[in-house]
């Protein structure tokens, strides 16, 4: 089934998208890079007002920045009635240790948020692990779902990047291995067409 994510950044841009019916809020602050993390009390303020009948996930920007004594002075809070959250892995690739940190990161989530693994398109531009290694990495650490992105904002979007026939492939192995996915990077409704009708 095809659903649609929404990225906001503020409540008002919240709420338009909850009464539009979008079925995946995703907060973040683009000015902070693709995934962009957004102040607390902005996560805070979206999570109580759209409360637990929305799905919303939260960015928390690339894992090379992530400081988990930072994270151990947020007030618990910030996480209300959010269900994943995504964290990218740009200038990873050749980082023996982001598997291990990745971890940390996730051990450091509430108990109520799932994460999600990200696997940029334009990996090779931005030194991020390739699919295969995280979907080797999804498997043996029982991780549920992936997001398929653009690190580059300005330059081609998911389907200039990826040919169908490739992604089409990706996500059977995904499937297999009982994972879910959600798809985002200057996706047009043409291509949503093509990614879900190919034969």
């Amino acid at each position: 089934m095809t659903r649609l994510l929404v990225s906001v950044r503020s409540v008002d841009e919240a709420l338009v998208a909850a009464a539009a019916g979008v079925d995946l809020i995703d907060v973040k602050e683009p000015s902070r890079g693709p995934l962009g993390m957004a102040d607390a009390e902005v996560r805070r303020a979206i999570g109580q007002r759209l409360g637990h009948q929305h799905h919303i996930s939260a960015a928390c920007g690339e894992l090379r920045d992530w400081n988990k004594a930072s994270w151990s002075k947020e007030d618990g809070s910030s996480w209300i009635n959010y269900r994943y959250a995504k964290i990218g892995l740009a200038n990873c690739g050749d980082k023996k240790n982001w598997r291990s940190n990745w971890l940390a990161w996730r051990q450091a989530l509430p108990t109520s948020v799932e994460p999600v693994l990200v696997s940029y398109a334009d990996g090779n531009q931005c030194n991020a692990p390739s699919f295969h290694d995280l979907l080797e990495f999804a498997r043996e650490n029982r991780i549920s779902m992936f997001l398929f992105d653009t690190f580059a904002k300005d330059g081609p979007g998911l389907c200039q990047l990826w040919k169908t026939a490739d992604f089409m492939r990706i996500s059977q192995e995904l499937r297999q291995a009982g994972i879910r996915y959600v798809l985002a990077g200057k996706l047009a409704l043409d291509n949503v067409h093509a990614l879900t009708h190919y034969e």
